[in-house]
């Protein structure tokens, strides 16, 4: 099951980039450039949530609020990395249980990696 739900991820993950792709050039059209790139991008970001725990995974698409709540009931310290659009500084320091999430319209809409 686990599998199943990364694949449908994946698969989310990069029907959004080509969604964004097509909205930004205006044409159906993609360069193979700019489909690779994409494709590597969905790489990383499925390798990143290949390591990050399932019950932390299940908590995406919680708003912010419950979303912190939620994952310091779980052990978790959250840290939000971007905020609609906007990338923060970023903690080099390794934290196993930290989880660095990406929130969008007030709604956690991934976790970028553990640590």
């Amino acid at each position: 099951m686990e599998s199943v739900s990364r694949n449908v991820r994946s698969l989310a993950l990069l029907g959004v980039a080509s969604a964004l792709t097509v909205g930004c050039t205006g044409s159906d059209e993609v360069s193979t450039e700019s489909a690779q790139r994409l494709i590597d991008q969905a790489d990383m970001s499925v390798e990143a949530m290949q390591n990050v725990p399932d019950d932390a995974l299940a908590l995406v698409g919680s708003s912010e609020q419950d979303f912190i709540r939620d994952a310091q009931a779980r052990g978790y310290v959250v840290n939000v990395v971007e905020r609609d659009g906007e990338t923060s500084s970023v903690d080099a320091n390794f934290v196993p249980n930290r989880l660095n999430v990406v929130v969008t319209d007030s709604v956690v809409t991934d976790i970028i990696e553990t640590g």
